[in-house]
């Protein structure tokens, strides 16, 4: 009992550190990415997440070379994108559908095949990734509602298998850094936008549900943010220039409750779940907004980043980033999980 009284304080000082060192996370300190792979190739970089792996890659003096496989932790992944290399050029090669813990540790393999340029036999070179995985975004996932999914490194291509990619229009920059990776920019004057194209998706009149994220360039002038059409008088998302609000429009005008600044990424979710019950969250805050009327009718047309007012163009003037539409409803957890990339 007197050791307790003569020593206790400093037991407990010591315990009481030993506690604020673990939650600073010294005990379990973050692995740091290595990429290692067999000549031809070189890695770039790498980085992995929770559902995904993204690695560039780079090859020379091959005239074909392709990523065979990779495996994650003992299993194969699911979808490998962009799996044909081009030939002294980095290409971004992407494994998507994985459903690994965030912060675990992984151990990844990649085989690939390659022929010596100037043609000849077919050789095999390998290569190892080691980390821990991180949060990845919402548009990697394996989610079977998935309709379409653009993360927009290379541009708005379809990640979910349908083919949904879109065509651009106007003066579309996709090389511009965005949320994550890059982004789509639109400089507000010109007509431009992307169409889903040839094959637009057939979206229902209801349980549906968008996620993105937007960075808008200015306050001074009215632009459209996101547009899907969904019957002939449109269904619209833009900002309105008197007070910078975001509305919908179907019908008329419907106010979200959110006036996003600008200078800085924003991201929106919204679930439609019957013609007068819509749900958004903005950057993972629930928005008080006016509900729709007049309903809304199933449309295979897709229209983004441009809408119209009055038989007025509005062009967006800004950025967009990790796009993903659903055929289902997102929960209120889903939409606020999307808002924490």
């Amino acid at each position: 009992m007197e050791f307790l009284m003569t020593y206790g304080w400093a037991i407990i000082i010591i315990l009481l550190a030993v506690a604020a060192l673990w939650l600073l996370g010294v005990f379990s300190p973050s692995v740091t990415t290595t990429c290692q792979i067999e000549a031809p190739f070189t890695c770039q970089d790498a980085v992995i997440s929770d559902n995904s792996i993204i690695i560039n890659l780079g090859t020379a003096q091959t005239q074909s070379a392709t990523v065979t496989s990779i495996t994650v932790n003992g299993q194969a992944c699911p979808t490998i994108i962009n799996s044909a290399l081009t030939p002294n050029t980095v290409t971004t090669v992407k494994c998507l559908g994985l459903t690994l813990k965030e912060k675990e540790k992984t151990a990844i393999q990649i085989t690939t095949s390659y022929k010596k340029k100037g043609g000849g036999l077919t050789h095999s070179a390998e290569g190892t990734i080691s980390g821990q995985a991180s949060r990845g975004s919402y548009v990697y996932d394996n989610d079977p509602d998935l309709l379409l999914a653009y993360d927009f490194d290379g541009g708005p291509i379809d990640l979910t298998g349908n083919g949904y990619s879109a065509t651009l229009t106007g003066g579309v920059d996709c090389t511009v850094q965005g949320k994550r990776g890059n982004a789509c920019s639109f400089n507000g004057t010109d007509l431009n936008y992307y169409q889903i194209s040839p094959v637009s998706p057939e979206l229902p009149a209801s349980n549906f549900a968008f996620s993105f994220w937007f960075y808008l360039d200015n306050d001074a002038v009215s632009r459209g943010v996101w547009q899907y059409l969904l019957h002939p008088s449109g269904f619209r998302l833009y900002q309105h220039d008197g007070d910078n609000q975001l509305y919908f429009y179907n019908t008329g005008a419907q106010l979200i409750g959110w006036a996003p600044s600008s200078g800085e990424w924003h991201h929106l979710a919204c679930s439609v779940i019957a013609d007068d019950n819509v749900i958004c969250y903005g950057d993972g805050q629930k928005k008080a907004i006016n509900q729709p009327t007049g309903g809304f009718t199933s449309s295979s047309q897709i229209t983004l980043t441009t809408t119209s007012s009055g038989g007025n163009d509005l062009p967006m003037d800004g950025k967009l980033d990790e796009l993903a539409i659903y055929t289902r409803v997102l929960t209120d957890e889903e939409m606020i999980e999307h808002s924490k990339l």
